[in-house]
């Protein structure tokens, strides 16, 4: 059974971009899409004394029009996207808080989209809260779609590489994501000088080209070791000196696709607020994937 990607949506502006990004993923991976409209029963007021009111046929008629709206913005993301025609695409609406019920029903997708967030209003805070509980417990990748990312397609993958095996996980779905949108995989690894492997010898200060040519030594050799097939996928490197969520953020655009590893044990109940992971996904210009050790392809 091929495996499906799963996006979350609900009525803004970062649910349409993260609904147009997840179709481009379906087109590219020739997988089927579903749209999930998590809600809960609206707060119902009297509008006058002695006027009844039944809550079954509310939560009912609540259901009703959740679902109504799941297939209305999918019809519409499908007329948008002329690069989908061929994609299986369905729409539902399940009861519950948003970041638990997608987390449940993306237990099994190949990977999980959510919209990012703004800043500054409490909706935007709300809607926030449930992509970081989505990062934070579901097992495979997931997808974080900025309200500003680009809509022209990907332009580049950028994978932030470090050595760590969630790194080579990325980096090799990276290396598929490249492949499939037709367009290059940049490999970025941000370093400072206490995270070179080497050390100077002692009395000896080399300039910081001499310290960047042995990240980029390091990098060349990671890259060897990961991708011993590189699919005709054109392959270049950023070396940003910067701390590693900077220097990824650095060099990302918003046409770019920017893929990391997750360093949580076991999956992302221990990502931490704060780290890499996070910092990218609130704050990238473009869609953000992050993968987890041996979640490297989107076709598995």
């Amino acid at each position: 059974m091929t495996r499906e990607i799963v996006v979350g949506v609900e009525d803004s502006t970062v649910s349409e971009m993260a609904l147009d990004a997840a179709l481009s993923e379906a087109a590219t991976a020739g997988r089927p899409l579903r749209v999930v409209h998590a809600w809960t029963p609206s707060v119902w007021v009297a509008g006058a004394p002695g006027v009844a009111y039944d809550p079954v046929s509310m939560t009912t008629d609540a259901a009703r029009r959740a679902a109504e709206s799941a297939q209305e913005l999918l019809g519409q993301a499908l007329g948008r996207r002329s690069d989908a025609t061929d994609v299986t695409a369905s729409a539902e609406a399940v009861q519950g808080n948003a970041g638990r019920v997608l987390v449940e029903q993306g237990v099994d997708a190949a990977l999980l989209v959510v919209g990012g967030h703004g800043h500054g209003t409490l909706k935007s805070a709300v809607v926030g809260s449930a992509t970081m509980y989505v990062l934070h417990h579901s097992r495979g990748p997931v997808m974080v779609v900025p309200e500003h990312a680009s809509r022209a397609g990907v332009a580049r993958v950028l994978v932030g590489v470090d050595g760590s095996e969630s790194a080579r996980s990325a980096l090799a779905w990276g290396l598929d994501a490249a492949r499939r949108h037709g367009c290059p995989l940049v490999a970025v690894h941000s370093w400072q000088l206490t995270t070179l492997p080497g050390r100077p010898p002692m009395g000896y200060i080399p300039p910081l080209a001499e310290y960047e040519a042995q990240a980029h030594d390091w990098l060349e050799q990671e890259l060897a070791a990961v991708l011993s097939e590189r699919h005709g996928v054109e392959v270049g490197v950023e070396l940003p000196h910067k701390p590693p969520a900077a220097g990824l953020l650095a060099v990302a655009a918003a046409a770019d696709l920017l893929v990391i590893g997750s360093r949580g044990r076991g999956g992302f109940a221990s990502l931490l607020l704060g780290s890499v992971a996070t910092q990218c996904a609130q704050h990238a210009p473009c869609p953000v994937v992050v993968v987890r050790a041996k979640n490297n392809r989107l076709d598995r």
